[in-house]
């Protein structure tokens, strides 16, 4: 990892949820008959006598940037989303077979029937919020008595 002295990362530690910013505040090169080493020490927080942190030693993912930390994270979020309403089906599909299929394919109007019932000029169909679809029978505008 090629961090530079002032840079801010972000680290997600393992033992928690939280987001961490900390801030690059040494770069340390050492040579040696082994070869070039270079380690960098972060803080966390404002203070200058705050605890300062081995890179490699920390517990937890480092990002390079907000957006990389927002992306991956949205990310898990969204396939532990998608993980479990999909049990939730699955489960609901076994457990309640009978009422789970006529939910999906007997309770609500096909499209085939819906035209029919949209001949009469007085009559609406609407998409309630949860997907129903309801015959609405709305009134002629021109008719209505003004007060």
């Amino acid at each position: 990892m090629n961090l530079q002295v002032g840079q801010i990362i972000f680290v997600v530690p393992r033992e928690t949820t939280k987001l961490l910013p900390m801030q690059v505040v040494e770069e340390i090169k050492k040579k040696t008959l082994k070869g070039e080493e270079t380690t960098y020490s972060i803080k966390h927080g404002r203070n200058d006598d705050t605890r300062m942190y081995d890179v490699s030693k920390i517990n937890g993912e480092i990002f390079v940037s907000a957006e990389a930390a927002r992306t991956e994270l949205i990310k898990r979020a969204k396939t532990a989303i998608e993980k479990m309403v999909n049990g939730a089906v699955d489960v609901a599909s076994k457990w309640y077979q009978n009422g789970f299929e006529a939910m999906n394919n007997e309770l609500m109007p096909s499209d085939d029937i819906i035209p029919q019932i949209n001949q009469k000029d007085d009559t609406n169909i609407v998409m309630l919020e949860d997907g129903t679809k309801a015959r609405v029978i709305m009134p002629d505008l021109n008719n209505v008595k003004q007060a």
